[in-house]
């Protein structure tokens, strides 16, 4: 533990964590950074979707911000324990950020903390959703701070300011925030972000339709969303199921299957394993990239283009058609988490809430619903 720029992140699962977002606090010393997430943790007290976590840091409890303090042998035996899902050195300390957050992401909280800059890169490759936010300040305004609070030397202060000046160079920061008035002001800036649900997150790649109940649906350069129907002209439009199984049990059903969509990153998985597929093969309507469809909670509301909204409802099931259509297709589009529970990979089905025309190349943000989330079960 001795690298004074090291930073790590636990193993990589084998799916980036979702759907919460993880919101990271970066900036030059003296920026204020703690002084605005104290803000915002007042504002946000009765939010339970908002977490703050405590950092540890091998310091004392005394000095600063509000942290648990370890030994540097302590910090050591539990970053490899996996305490952390987030740790780094900087300026003679060692820092974690606890594993804990990782449930508080899975279940769809937001969790923000102040972190190195050196740990944004790992970050942004573990979690699904990653909101960096650059706090900073002019050179002056930096000094002034340090100097008041009274830990550094003028010496370290001069060092500190000097690498502050390329702080954000590198970072490619989602928002940056000029910390030079009173801290209500920059704090509600910072609040209004925390509390804001819309991710820009992918495009449209494709999009399909068929009027017959085909099992596959061909390329269009446009598709109309029809509020409370699904797609004009397809066979699966209607305010009651379409879907001819579940006609056969019950036409009365409110059709919950009006729209389904499938990333190409499973699409490229299935190429990369030997299969022959494109968009709209396998009977989807809407091809995205970008986003982890799978790992968004029940209630997601995907607004698609200029006007259109879906809201997804659940996964489609995998059934025996796929491997009519190509061999090996279905056991492909199965597959097992860790505790052994099953994963279907074969899309999400919406209802459309809002109409409007779709086209590849449309942007989608996707609007989290209120917590607790509920994990997506076949529909």
């Amino acid at each position: 533990m001795t690298d004074p720029d090291a930073a790590q992140a636990v193993a990589a699962r084998d799916h980036t964590i979702g759907p919460g977002r993880l919101v990271l606090i970066v900036g030059p010393s003296g920026a204020g950074k703690d002084t605005l997430i104290d803000y915002a943790k007042a504002a946000v007290i009765d939010d339970s979707s908002i977490v703050f976590p405590r950092r540890i840091i091998t310091r004392s409890g005394s000095a600063g911000e509000e942290h648990d303090s370890l030994t540097d042998e302590a910090f050591g035996r539990s970053a490899q324990a996996g305490a952390f899902a987030l740790w780094w050195h900087a300026h003679g300390l060692s820092y974690g950020i606890p594993a804990s957050i990782d449930d508080d992401i899975l279940n769809g909280r937001t969790v923000m903390c102040n972190v190195s800059r050196a740990i944004v890169a790992q970050a942004r490759e573990r979690y699904a959703t990653v909101l960096v936010v650059l706090v900073t300040a002019p050179a002056e305004i930096l000094a002034a701070r340090l100097a008041g609070r009274g830990r550094e030397a003028s010496s370290d202060i001069a060092g500190r300011l000097q690498r502050s000046a390329s702080v954000g160079q590198d970072l490619q920061p989602d928002h940056v925030i000029l910390n030079t008035g009173v801290p209500q002001d920059a704090g509600s800036e910072l609040v209004a972000l925390i509390r804001h649900r819309q991710i820009e997150a992918g495009v449209v790649a494709a999009v399909s339709m068929s009027p017959t109940h085909s099992f596959g649906k061909a390329k269009c350069d446009a598709i109309r969303l029809v509020a409370g129907l699904g797609v004009d002209g397809d066979a699966h439009h209607g305010a009651t199921v379409k879907h001819r199984s579940r006609v056969a049990r019950d036409p009365s059903q409110p059709n919950l299957r009006q729209v389904h969509l499938i990333s190409c990153e499973i699409q490229d998985e299935l190429r990369a394993a030997g299969f022959d597929v494109g968009p709209g093969q396998i009977g989807e309507n809407i091809t995205t990239r970008g986003i982890d469809l799978l790992a968004l909670p029940t209630a997601t509301r995907l607004h698609i283009g200029a006007a259109a909204v879906v809201e997804i409802t659940g996964l489609r099931n995998p059934c025996y058609q796929l491997d009519q259509f190509q061999s090996g297709l279905m056991t492909a589009l199965l597959g097992r988490e860790s505790n052994g529970g099953l994963i279907r990979k074969a899309g999400v089905m919406s209802i459309v809430t809002s109409s409007g025309e779709v086209l590849p190349g449309d942007p989608i943000v996707v609007e989290l619903p209120a917590p607790p989330h509920k994990a997506l079960r076949p529909v």
